[in-house]
């Protein structure tokens, strides 16, 4: 991808090598693939995965403010995305495999022992899937 000059490929495949280093074990190699695939190019598509996958990077290191606010930034990406999107279709299936973000940000700010915080996500979780249907 780099030698053809294909930038979102370049950074999707860094992005996807980063999640099987965190899948392993193997963090340090982790943030540097991660920071590459957001470097190598700005697609908002790849940047919510890449925050999303530094959240678990963090959290699998005790992190645990580093991997709330990844996962916050995840989420401000993703919903920026969606808030752009022009057709109900769309708009309807855009949040349908990002549940697992979501997921991850209350389930930590629970254990960080911040339940209003997760309540809020949670709803506005639920508020975004409710208007998705709509």
């Amino acid at each position: 991808f780099r030698s053809a000059g294909n930038k979102i490929g370049f950074s999707r495949s860094k992005l996807h090598l980063g999640q099987i280093y965190i899948d392993q074990d193997r963090l340090l190699d982790a943030r540097q693939s991660l920071d590459s695939a957001e470097t190598s190019g700005e697609y908002p598509e790849t940047l919510w995965q890449v925050w999303f996958h530094r959240g678990r990077m963090h959290e699998k290191l005790g992190r645990l403010e580093e991997a709330r606010k990844a996962y916050m930034e995840s989420i401000d990406i993703i919903e920026n995305i969606r808030g752009n999107l022009t057709i109900d279709e769309f708009k309807s299936s855009y949040l349908e495999n990002k549940r697992e973000v979501y997921e991850k940000l209350i389930n930590l700010l629970q254990e960080m022992g911040d339940p209003v915080e997760a309540f809020r996500y949670s709803e506005r979780a639920k508020a975004r899937a409710i208007c998705s249907r709509a």
